[in-house]
């Protein structure tokens, strides 16, 4: 199945607007919230924007509600019935063939937790936009080399290993093998 980003945009639009609208919030106040710009807000209102993973979380987390919630239709089909299993939402696509990132579940609880499976192809690399402050993001290489830059340095990590790293500031995600890297990646915010 091909990834479709114009139905993930409209999705995404949809949702922002309609629990935007519940709370009876302007776009400057989530945009306060989320600490997103109101010009960001408005064009993802409106579809015009290609939105970050992490924007995408701040969002979420201003609202309350699991990414889940914000990547999925308001009908609940993508995410199964109320209390049943989400299935996986692919949430992007890199230019490289084989390059993506599905969500496989949300939840609010104390901290918003999210967790993805993670493909990317051999060379490739995924430059992440820095989370929100307390942010941290647990890895867990399942097939292939990952190098991890964040911070002051490179690490890498094969299959079986895991680390966690707070992700409120820059870091980059690369394919340092020669074959296709699938890695697991919780979200704690």
């Amino acid at each position: 199945m091909l990834f479709d980003s114009g139905n993930l945009l409209r999705t995404v639009s949809g949702n922002v607007r309609r629990h935007r609208a519940a709370r009876g919030w302007s776009q400057q106040e989530l945009a306060d919230r989320s600490r997103v710009s109101r010009g960001m807000i408005a064009k993802i209102e409106t579809g015009e924007e290609n939105v970050s993973l992490a924007t995408l979380g701040r969002i979420a987390l201003a609202f309350g509600i699991s990414f889940n919630d914000v990547v999925t239709d308001s009908s609940g089909e993508a995410a199964g019935a109320a209390g049943g299993p989400v299935h996986r939402v692919q949430v992007w696509q890199g230019a490289c063939p084989g390059t993506r990132v599905a969500l496989l579940g949300s939840f609010v609880g104390q901290r918003m937790t999210d967790l993805f499976e993670w493909t990317l192809a051999p060379g490739d690399r995924y430059v992440g936009e820095p989370d929100l402050k307390n942010t941290q993001e647990l890895v867990y290489v399942v097939k292939g080399i990952l190098g991890l830059e964040a911070g002051h340095g490179t690490r890498t990590l094969r299959a079986g290993d895991s680390v966690v790293f707070p992700s409120d500031r820059q870091y980059t995600f690369v394919n340092q093998g020669r074959s296709q890297l699938r890695f697991i990646l919780s979200v704690m915010g």
